[in-house]
């Protein structure tokens, strides 16, 4: 189920969603959707996932896609 989020941070590479809640995933540029270029504050669809190992407990934004320009 998609979701819809703002970018908090970004480098090009490996950023931050939060969505309307206030939750935290994970953003890699390798997720983002048609090449588009991501800036922070922009409003982004995602697919949530939630990845669990004995290390690592962490939400990771996947199938990324710019939905409104930031203000």
């Amino acid at each position: 189920m998609k979701e819809f989020g703002k970018v908090t941070e970004y480098d090009g590479y490996y950023g931050k969603i939060t969505n309307q809640e206030g939750k935290e995933y994970t953003l890699f540029n390798k997720e983002v959707m048609d090449n588009e270029q991501l800036d922070k504050y922009d409003v982004v669809s995602y697919v949530p996932e939630e990845y669990h190992n004995d290390l690592v407990d962490e939400n990771i934004a996947r199938f990324v896609k710019k939905i409104e320009k930031k203000r």
